[in-house]
């Protein structure tokens, strides 16, 4: 069982590290092409109707597609009744948001923006057709054919999104962009499945569903509503070039953390519910997720911290360096999510979405509070305020791990802190060397190539063991053949 679980993780963590290393290659040469082309404003523009749409999302979805990969004994009809709600409930919600779009335009006073939002959220309609399939392959582990849908759909919207921008069409370009892609994914989801999507809906599997899900849709809500907060706040009391700045500084800062969070989210949860009465194994696994997602993604995060300055003028232009602070803040704050998503899937598998619940009351309760603080000293503030919670919040997820499994947060924080501590200290030099050389592309080579000899040396030299089993890790992998 230990050798057959350790085989699916690799296996996962592979196939779901591969798709998102594609879409991550793929939407950053789309992002810098468009950002050359575009302007701050036009992203401001998006950054607003985001807003709406990752709410909007939360409600189609409702959490069910967690209870479907938590539920051991899941059947064509929890399928056939989640399709149904997805399909329902953004229809619902698209022509909410298509009678508020005026409303909101007349709120941010910027021109045109009414029709924008219309024609933008259309990918919520669009989007319900392949959240069910998307669901089954995600449970079932199947990676490998996430991958061959995500590829090719952010291609050919990339180049779709490019040719708008290359013609002058401004933020329209970047709504083509989203609308093709969400068209794509759900054409190559049907494709790809073995389920046939067909009209059904039971009450019964809706009930036991809802049941679980209910409370990670208040929990959702809460974290929706924090994050969108940012901004709601800078749009609202700064011009769109400023929000502009902060989105793209917010979206590079997190994007390597949010890519890593996905990976290890969509690998452990269907893992961890195959041993989740096991407690001795879920230990062992929850220890090993941990020292694993931290080896990596803590000198990636550190990384864009060191790298920030000459990433944004070689591929962004200067007209962006402004958003070079933001970016570096952000990174910094987010180091720590994949910890935090290891520890919901705990609760998730344990059957304890009260806990989740209750845990992202207490943690939003201390980030708003620190939100409404950070506000009085403008964007900046807000964005180290980002960066004090997340320090705090590796303790605030552990506060129900020892209740299920005896995993206290002193074992959590003895998994990782090296890690972390190394990743940290490893930027020192680079950062400084970075000062003075003028050259970008010299800057970016020195700064890779300093940083990792510094932090691999670091844990070579005083972090044996969890460098050790990064090292063996490895090796499987490469020697497994999938």
């Amino acid at each position: 069982m230990a050798e057959s679980l350790r085989r699916q993780t690799l296996i996962g963590v592979i196939w779901s590290g591969l798709e998102k290393a594609f879409t991550l290659l793929t939407a950053f040469v789309v992002n810098i092409i468009m950002a050359r082309l575009l302007t701050p404003a036009d992203y401001g523009i998006i950054g607003i109707i985001a807003v709406f749409v990752s709410f909007s999302q939360l409600f189609i979805d409702g959490g069910f597609a967690t209870a479907i990969i938590s539920k051991v004994d899941r059947n064509e009809n929890d399928y056939r009744t989640v399709f149904v709600f997805n399909i329902l409930m953004s229809v619902f919600l698209y022509f909410a948001i298509f009678i508020l779009a005026p409303f909101l335009q007349s709120f941010y006073q910027i021109d045109n923006l009414a029709n924008v939002i219309r024609v933008y959220c259309l990918m919520l309609v669009i989007s319900s057709f392949s959240a069910i399939q998307t669901t089954i392959f995600t449970a079932e582990v199947d990676f490998k054919t996430i991958t061959k849908i995500s590829i090719p759909s952010g291609i050919i919207s990339g180049i779709i999104g490019v040719y708008c921008a290359s013609k002058g069409l401004g933020v329209w370009a970047i709504v083509a962009q989203h609308l093709s892609m969400s068209v794509i994914r759900v054409l190559l989801s049907i494709y790809y499945s073995k389920w046939t999507p067909r009209i059904g809906f039971s009450w019964k599997s809706f009930k036991v569903l809802f049941g679980f899900s209910s409370n990670l849709i208040i929990s959702s809500l809460i974290d929706r509503i924090y994050t969108n907060a940012f901004p709601l706040f800078i749009g609202k009391f700064f011009p769109p070039s400023t929000l502009g700045l902060y989105t793209k500084g917010d979206e590079f800062g997190r994007l390597p953390a949010s890519i890593f969070d996905q990976v290890f989210n969509r690998v452990t949860l269907p893992l961890m519910s195959k041993i989740q009465n096991e407690n001795d194994n879920l230990r062992q696994f929850y220890s090993k997720s941990i020292k694993l997602s931290s080896f990596l993604v803590f000198p990636v995060m550190m990384l864009i911290v060191v790298l920030a300055y000459p990433i944004t003028k070689i591929l962004l232009t200067e007209k962006w360096l402004d958003c070079v602070i933001y970016m570096q803040i952000i990174s910094m704050a987010m180091m720590m999510n994949h910890i935090g998503t290891i520890n919901r899937n705990l609760l998730y598998i344990k059957q304890h979405s009260d806990y989740a619940l209750r845990l992202e009351i207490i943690k939003k309760v201390i980030a708003i509070t620190i939100f409404i603080v950070s506000t009085s000293y403008g964007v900046l503030g807000v964005c180290i305020g980002q960066l004090v919670y997340g320090m705090m919040a590796p303790s605030l997820n552990s506060i129900y791990t020892n209740k299920l499994i005896k995993y206290n947060y002193g074992k959590q924080l003895n998994d990782y802190c090296w890690i972390w501590l190394f990743a940290v200290l490893s930027a020192i030099i680079p950062l400084w060397l970075i000062n003075y050389i003028q050259s970008s592309w010299i800057a970016l080579i020195i700064g890779i190539i300093s940083y990792l000899t510094i932090y691999l040396l670091l844990n070579y030299l005083f972090n044996k063991e969890s460098t050790k089993f990064v090292i063996t890790e490895s090796y499987l992998c490469l020697k497994k053949r999938f």
